[in-house]
């Protein structure tokens, strides 16, 4: 039995015993006494103790809770002694082998992921990775940056890299107790020698380089391109200032002994007491300014960058944390109603919930499934917004464990259920159900408009047709979709369609139903009113909402409804009590017998945005009224959303058979003016000459086209993700923006003035007379001919080039 003591060396308790501890306490006492004429010898003692806990602390195990006689010999043989090293005294910078291989110090132990929080810079992942591969940390975070920028057009990419680190984060336990690696050699920042920030000084202790060998490198980059300056920010950032002895040795690639911590202190007195040539005073005096300014200016901004940075992370943090907590509620109050437990009659601001219907499509499997693949990463949100905020982790590993089962198990589960429930959808089939209603023809019909109530998806289409029968035919065509045909045919007798007849009045509902036994599987409805040739009829206005190829085939518009009479004959609609078509103003520019194939037109309100998305092609000219007009197949054209709210014309269609169909629908729209045009997906657009517009904005991202013809006051164009802009004309302004893989093409457009952005590895093609400004990154490229006044600003490997006159 021994006595034992303890102790604190480098903020760490250790028991010792008595006899190891005396043998200690003289080794440390020689020490301070040998380094107490130097400068800064307290910051010495203090990181030689901190080497000291280190060594001591990789010495016990769950068997062994003190340091014995043998653990403290051990450590004064690797660090050695001062009598080791007296011979620095009189002959300095002489080559000494080094001691024992440091393997030797540390217990062996599995190699195991952890987060390095000794040399984090956020959250410690890649310093954790470089340990794990006994690399650098500086070149697991190099690449990282690298990967995450170089793909930052690709937003899916760099979306996935910052998700699974943040997941690391959470996964990856967390130590701060690293074992040192044999004869590790770091960059770090050199303060003693550094001029601006270290950086240069750092490689040049890490490579053995003349230091003004490194600064000339940097000094060429700079006037080479400007490259240099971003790298070297990059780099101040990244790597971390060697601040204590032992880092400074470390930066040399040498062991932590006592003779090297010495060898390395005088070596760093006697360059201070070196004195610089001329040439490199002169060389280093603006960037000695410029350091000099920095350090003023931190001294002074620093206090209130602090503070401002700690209102963004807390700001930061609080949205975070809402946006995770909004969509939680939101996604429970989905699941919950998705259940059935809260009704049929839910309202989400203006948006009804059809929660009757989602029951029919969705099981409870599904329902639970899909809640926890969305909820989990929004609890995160929250959690990560906490972490902000708090600056502290939250969760320990076996809980974040457990939520990322939970996670793949739902992934994993959903990938069963998911097929199965696409499955119901994937034929479809229809019904026609014809009906005979005795009408007299010397009788004035009236058809009326029931406004019940319904979702927007039930609501009905309504064709007129004239015939040659004596009685009025109502002709139902009931679509749906299911397993298979006869599935789907027996789902589309579920819809539930009502009209009313009251004398010389029928009245049809707005909106179908649905059997209480059926079940929702993309229904339409569309009903095909068949009138005797010769029997007058009026029209109420409300009709106009659910009209289809009624009105504009022959020449009239919805707001002819009101008040009007109307007759079919064998040469058409006519209209009886309306101003002739000659007297009317309609100037449509579509000839519809020059149309091939089966067309629609839709009744639109007025608009000056368009916005289109899907498949789709779409062609827009200049018509004093407004129109539209869909080409294709009648299948198709029946899946296309086409819209017109607030001032915006809305095109798309729906369903992933036409985004992959070969035969694309087209769009026709005419309007007197145009504003602004969007396109998503693979969509064309073709926007024909609008001689009197003042200015347009176009906006294309996806793998949409856009092509623009005409002269324009002003023009402002942004492209993204694999997209392109085609223009040809002029304009007396223009401003361009792309990013990713997207192009411009106006090599044909000339514009007076421009603005170009360009980032990525996207291109811009265009011809400017008078004035160009020009910015472009990544690998970009920018091409312009003519002579205008050029103002540009290259970075990374994008390039300016004026390519013809």
């Amino acid at each position: 039995m021994k006595k034992s003591i303890s102790i604190s060396i480098g903020g760490i308790i250790f028991h010792i015993e008595e006899d190891g501890y005396l043998i200690l306490n003289e080794y440390l006492e020689s020490i301070r006494q040998h380094f107490s004429a130097y400068p800064d010898s307290h910051e010495i003692i203090d990181d030689i103790e901190n080497r000291i806990a280190e060594l001591f602390f990789s010495k016990l195990t769950d068997n062994k809770q003190a340091i014995i006689l043998e653990d403290v010999e051990e450590l004064i043989s690797t660090m050695g002694s001062l009598d080791d090293f007296e011979t620095i005294e009189k002959e300095f910078g002489t080559d000494r082998d080094y001691f024992q291989n440091e393997e030797e110090q540390f217990f062996e132990e599995p190699n195991r992921l952890f987060r390095d929080e000794s040399r984090k810079v956020l959250g410690g992942v890649l310093a954790g990775l470089a340990q794990y591969f006994q690399i650098d940390p500086l070149w697991m975070r190099l690449g990282f940056l690298i990967l995450f920028f170089g793909f930052s057009f690709i937003p899916s990419v760099a979306t996935v890299l910052a998700l699974v680190y943040l997941c690391l984060i959470f996964i990856m336990p967390a130590r701060n107790d690293f074992p040192e690696q044999k004869n590790e050699k770091k960059i770090y920042r050199d303060p003693d020698q550094k001029v601006l920030g270290g950086v240069c000084a750092g490689f040049s202790a890490f490579y053995g380089i003349d230091i003004t060998i490194v600064r000339l490198i940097f000094i060429a980059l700079i006037f080479l391109g400007g490259t240099a300056i971003f790298i070297y920010a990059a780099l101040w950032v990244i790597l971390p200032e060697a601040q204590t002895p032992s880092q400074k040795v470390k930066m040399q690639g040498q062991p932590i002994t006592l003779e090297n911590i010495e060898s390395n202190i005088r070596k760093r007195l006697n360059n201070i007491e070196g004195e610089e040539n001329i040439a490199t005073k002169i060389l280093l005096f603006p960037f000695r300014i410029l350091a000099e300014l920095l350090t003023v200016l931190q001294s002074v901004l620093g206090p209130l960058l602090t503070f401002l940075a700690d209102i963004f992370r807390v700001f930061l943090g609080f949205i975070t944390s809402f946006t995770g907590f909004v969509t939680l509620v939101v996604l429970l109050i989905i699941a919950v109603a998705s259940m059935g437990w809260l009704g049929n009659d839910i309202v989400v601001g203006d948006f009804p919930l059809p929660t009757e219907l989602i029951t029919t499509v969705t099981s409870p499997a599904l329902v639970v499934t899909g809640f926890f693949l969305m909820a989990i990463p929004a609890f995160y949100l929250i959690i990560l917004g906490m972490i902000f905020f708090f600056k502290r982790s939250i969760g320990n590993r076996a809980f974040h464990i457990t939520m990322l089962s939970l996670w793949g198990i739902a992934m994993i589960v959903g990938l069963f259920l998911i097929p199965k429930t696409v499955a119901q959808f994937k034929k479809s089939g229809s019904v026609e159900i014809s009906e005979v209603i005795p009408y007299p023809a010397d009788s004035l019909l009236i058809l009326n408009l029931n406004k019940n109530k319904g979702f927007d998806w039930a609501e009905t289409k309504l064709k007129i047709r004239g015939y040659s029968g004596d009685n009025i035919k109502v002709v139902q065509t009931l679509e749906a979709r299911g397993k298979s045909t006869y599935e789907a045919e027996d789902n589309a007798r579920q819809i539930l369609y009502g009209y009313t007849v009251n004398e010389s009045i029928i009245s049809l509902d707005r909106f179908f139903q649905l059997d209480k036994n059926g079940k929702f599987r993309n229904q339409k409805h569309l009903t095909t009113l068949y009138l005797p040739f010769g029997l007058h009829f009026q029209m109420s206005p409300a009709l106009g909402t659910v009209l289809r190829n009624t009105l504009s085939p022959n020449g009239y518009r919805v707001n002819q409804l009101a008040d009007n009479e109307w007759v079919y004959t064998g040469d058409g609609l006519q209209c009886v009590t309306c101003i002739t078509k000659e007297q009317f103003h309609y100037n449509s520019n579509v000839k519809k017998n020059q149309i091939s194939g089966y067309y629609e037109e839709f009744e639109v309100a007025p608009f000056k945005k368009i916005e289109v998305n899907g498949s789709l092609k779409a062609e827009i000219f200049p018509s004093e009224d407004f129109e539209v007009i869909a080409i294709g197949n009648e299948e198709a054209i029946a899946d296309c959303k086409i819209k017109s709210r607030n001032g915006t014309l809305n095109l798309s269609n729906g369903g992933l058979k036409n985004i992959f169909s070969d035969e694309r629908i087209k769009i026709l729209v005419g309007c007197p003016t145009i504003k602004a045009i969007e396109a998503g997906g693979s969509t064309h657009v073709i926007i024909q000459d609008f001689k009197e517009e003042e200015s347009i904005s176009l906006y294309a991202n996806g793998a949409s086209n856009i092509d623009l013809f005409g002269e324009y006051e002003e023009v402002l164009g942004n492209a993204e993700g694999a997209s392109n802009i085609s223009l040809k004309g002029k304009a007396k302004f223009g401003a361009f923006n792309t990013s990713g893989a997207s192009n411009v093409k106006a090599q044909e457009f000339w514009v007076k003035n421009a603005e170009v952005t360009s980032s990525g590895a996207s291109s811009v093609k265009l011809s400017a007379q008078e004035y160009l400004k020009a910015e472009a990154s990544g690998s970009s490229n920018i091409f312009y001919e003519g002579n205008p006044t050029i103002d540009a600003a290259t970075s990374g490997a994008a390039q300016v080039e004026q390519i013809g006159n």
